[in-house]
């Protein structure tokens, strides 16, 4: 089981929903939504070179908004 498979897991057994991705692409094919999420667990690691703080930075422009995050 991998690292994300295995955390996805866990917040869905405590009740949150979540929404898994590999890479900054993949957050914008699977979030449809206009306001951000409650809260952003990333791995610094992300697949095409990508690194959390990357994925976190354009979040945050892509909404005007800041909101809790974690990069592991």
């Amino acid at each position: 089981l991998d690292l994300l498979a295995g955390l996805q897991a866990i917040l869905k057994q405590w009740g949150c929903k979540v929404t898994a991705v590999g890479s900054l692409g993949e957050v914008f094919q699977h979030w449809h939504k206009d306001t951000p999420p409650d809260i952003v667990i990333a791995d610094y690691h992300l697949d095409n070179d990508e690194t959390g703080t990357d994925l976190l930075n354009t979040l945050q422009l892509t909404w005007n908004t800041s909101f809790p995050a974690l990069v592991i």
